[in-house]
């Protein structure tokens, strides 16, 4: 049985809660609240990073084939970008809906200005 460290887990929720008031509180007011806080960025990958190589080294050294591992951490992953990409595109859409003058681009559906 593998030790769980409860202390990790609080810290890499501490440098979530860190980078999401520093986007919200820009967002907002136009200031950081947190000036520093960009640096839990970094904080929380290396922190993951240990997680992950804890919770899967045994099985990888074992016997876990590096693209069985890769289909895991995908299959754990990849709904919450989608669901993560589904809310920022809404956000954007709605926002450029409701002000026009402040619209962001998207990128698509512009003609490039070379081709005049």
């Amino acid at each position: 049985m593998k030790r769980h460290y409860l202390a990790l887990d609080g810290l890499r929720g501490v440098a979530a809660v860190c980078v999401a008031i520093l986007h919200i509180n820009v967002r907002m007011v136009g200031t950081a609240a947190l000036p520093r806080a960009y640096l839990a960025v970094d904080f929380f990958f290396v922190l993951s990073g240990f997680v992950v190589a804890y919770a899967y080294e045994r099985r990888l050294l074992d016997s876990m084939a590096f693209s069985s591992f890769v289909k895991i951490r995908l299959v754990r992953l990849m709904p919450m970008i989608f669901v993560a990409t589904l809310i920022g595109a809404l956000y954007v859409l709605i926002r450029n809906h409701l002000e026009p003058a402040h619209a962001k681009s998207l990128g698509i559906l512009r003609r490039p200005s070379c081709l005049g």
